[in-house]
């Protein structure tokens, strides 16, 4: 599963705005509007079902006390003491059962998008400790992440593993799983939820207005490991912010539905020169053209040693100064060492990672390399903006034709298809 992105509780400016809610019953009339159903109907891995539903129905023998309290979390890995949970505390040990932490992937993704997910506690930044507790927070990051399925009262459409969420009156909301074991005349499949009585085994699919149906693989069963390499502070913010003002008319460092993908060569040898040529917040002097057009550091998302390993530098949610003109639009990947020497390991992550950001980014439409940005014939440059007559994009040559090509063949593989 994905490793933690940087919180974003150092950030200078606001997030995007987010739309806040009264209360719950707002929330759930908007969530039903825009359901997110999606059309594919594919069961669960059936290993991977039956180890779900065993920690789930093994919840059901120990005595845990319904508790909603606020408690200080470890992270990764935090759980509240063993004697307690709530309704979604359920789906996190059970998950945790089979490799999955969700306390990890509702944050990173709160992290990455924290403008996705509702303003109904007053929050202005993710909160680990919390996060993945609360139901219409797991309900986003299923919809964003999990496949979707259709609300019905057909009982034959709730299979084993299956994720229900409900209302249960004004506005409180709910959650639990189906599981394999069915009601006494075997029209219904039973459920484990906490509904304040510690974990239970009960007839109850329909005895509450269902919000949300899901059926979720886990993050592990396709996302690459990611080592956070944080490089933003608040300086690093306010520069960004200027240098956005000035090039894109844009007074904010804030990344709002990226659309490209920029990959890179770093010509830096090792993974340890290349991570410190980032972490400064302002450009070193001796590179006078970019020097004289803002004082921001260069910086990206994300970089990929020559064994693949990857590297989490800036959130998804802040704009990296890696390729000009498109800075304001893209995510930067750069890979370790130079474009003739790049290795079919990183070919490999950049697939991975690419392929894991267009399942949590729907904006992206086109991958490029860092040596297309300007050509005109591309789709892409559309979307090319700069304000400054004087800062003319320079000529690049990384990460090169030969490992593009092979970049998106493997893409392709994949069964992703990019406009560029």
């Amino acid at each position: 599963m994905i490793a933690a992105l940087t919180a974003l509780s150092v950030l200078a400016e606001p997030v995007p705005k987010r739309k806040k809610y009264e209360n719950r019953s707002r929330f759930i009339a908007d969530w039903l509007k825009s359901y997110p159903v999606v059309l594919a109907d594919a069961p669960l891995d059936a290993g991977l079902a039956r180890k779900l539903i065993q920690s789930a129905l093994e919840q059901t023998q120990a005595h845990i006390v319904y508790n909603p309290d606020y408690f200080k979390l470890a992270y990764p890995g935090g759980d509240v003491p063993a004697g307690f949970g709530v309704c979604t505390d359920v789906l996190i040990r059970a998950y945790r059962a089979v490799g999955d932490d969700l306390q990890v992937d509702v944050h990173e993704d709160m992290a990455a998008a924290f403008s996705a997910y509702p303003n109904l506690w007053g929050r202005d930044s993710p909160d680990a400790n919390i996060d993945h507790r609360r139901v219409p927070n797991l309900m986003v990051f299923f919809g964003r992440h999990a496949t979707t399925l259709p609300i019905t009262n057909l009982a034959a459409d709730y299979r084993p593993a299956d994720i229900v969420a409900w209302d249960l009156g004004g506005g409180v909301t709910h959650i639990g799983m189906v599981v394999d074991k069915k009601n006494a005349d075997a029209s219904r499949p039973l459920i484990v939820h906490n509904i304040g009585r510690g974990p239970e085994l009960q007839d109850a699919l329909f005895d509450y207005k269902i919000i949300g149906h899901f059926r979720y693989a886990g993050r592990a069963a396709g996302s690459p490991a990611i080592h956070p390499h944080p490089i933003v502070t608040e300086r690093r913010l306010e520069l960004t912010r200027r240098y956005c003002k000035t090039h894109y008319g844009i007074d904010s460092s804030r990344l709002i539905d990226p659309q490209i993908v920029v990959v890179h060569a770093t010509e830096i040898a090792t993974l340890e020169a290349t991570l410190k040529s980032f972490e400064p917040d302002t450009i070193d002097p001796g590179r006078g053209y970019l020097n004289e057009h803002g004082g921001v550091n260069v910086g990206v998302h994300f970089v990929v040693d020559r064994n693949g390993d990857i590297y989490s530098l800036l959130p998804l949610e802040v704009i990296g100064r890696h390729a000009i003109g498109l800075n304001h639009v893209s995510v930067g990947i750069e890979n370790v060492g130079f474009s003739d020497k790049l290795t079919k390991e990183q070919v490999d992550a950049d697939a991975a990672l690419i392929a894991d950001l267009a399942k949590r980014l729907r904006s992206l439409k086109y991958v490029i390399g860092h040596h297309e940005y300007v050509d005109r014939k591309r789709p892409h440059y559309v979307l090319y903006r700069e304000l400054d007559p004087k800062y003319a994009p320079t000529q690049k040559s990384d990460p090169g034709p030969a490992f593009m090509s092979s970049l998106r063949r493997e893409l392709s593989r994949r069964g992703l298809g990019f406009m560029d």
